[in-house]
């Protein structure tokens, strides 16, 4: 019964990260109200995983001396592991319980990782599968609980280990305007909105496929500059995304012309 049911939750999982890879957007684009279905299914998974497992540990012992983790297949590693991967979004990134719900499964699974990791070594002194598994299962855990911890609690600073998605700060800047050439530092409103994207290079490799590389990109515009003066202006036109150290041209409302440095100095 255990088998069939593993059986048939894997079919299941499969077609339903399928459709969370191919079809998300478009879905829930097209149906809003069927995003309440990637909120739920996780957790039917995940709950149908956890009773997998309980029947393995409660079947009879084959060997007196198997430990408890060795009862465990590979495939419900595996399961347990898509499981959580596609539980982040929208479930642990948009809903707080949801987050604190796979915060409290990465505690646990890590702790079970790291008993498994230490027993292995003792025992077999060597790098067994299930001990290169472990190792990478924990890796991805802490990095998803890493990323979702920024999207709930992040910093907004420019570059630190747990900043932001997306977010609105305050930093030093300095201005030249275009019309006087002359140059003094200000404070600026941006907005920061960190993204990852496909690029495709145009190339193939040595199976003739294209070449598609994804890449992490850093967008910064500025919203509004305070002038030492004491007036502010906003900004409706930049000419490119702004980077630490470096000039962009920008427009305000008023249509006067100003080169942006960003400083490395955010307003706390």
């Amino acid at each position: 019964m255990t088998t069939t049911s593993a059986r048939v939750l894997t079919s299941f999982l499969v077609v339903y990260i399928l459709s969370v890879v191919f079809a998300y957007e478009r879905i829930t684009a097209v149906a809003p109200t069927l995003r309440l279905l990637f909120v739920i299914a996780p957790l039917v998974f995940l709950l149908w995983q956890l009773l997998v497992i309980r029947e393995q540990l409660r079947s009879p012992r084959t060997e007196p001396d198997v430990r408890f983790y060795e009862r465990i297949k590979a495939a419900d590693w595996w399961r347990m592991f898509f499981v959580l991967w596609i539980g982040q979004r929208p479930l642990a990134t948009d809903f707080h319980w949801g987050f604190l719900l796979f915060s409290g499964l990465v505690v646990v699974l890590v702790i079970v990782i790291v008993y498994t990791a230490s027993v292995e070594v003792y025992r077999k002194r060597v790098a067994t599968p299930l001990l290169v598994g472990c190792l990478l299962f924990g890796y991805f855990l802490l990095r998803w609980e890493k990323n979702l911890y920024a999207i709930h609690y992040g910093v907004p600073i420019i570059g630190h280990f747990l900043e932001k998605p997306e977010y609105d700060a305050q930093y030093r800047v300095e201005i030249e305007s275009d019309a006087s050439g002359r140059t003094f530092h200000a404070i600026a409103d941006i907005h920061v909105e960190n993204d990852t994207e496909e690029e495709d290079w145009g190339e193939t490799d040595y199976y003739d496929r294209p070449i598609i590389e994804t890449v992490n990109y850093r967008e910064i515009m500025v919203r509004r500059l305070y002038l030492p003066s004491g007036l502010s202006v906003t900004i409706r036109f930049q000419d490119e995304s702004l980077r630490l150290g470096e000039t962009v041209f920008v427009e305000d409302s008023r249509g006067q012309d100003w080169y942006v440095r960003l400083l490395n100095e955010p307003i706390r």
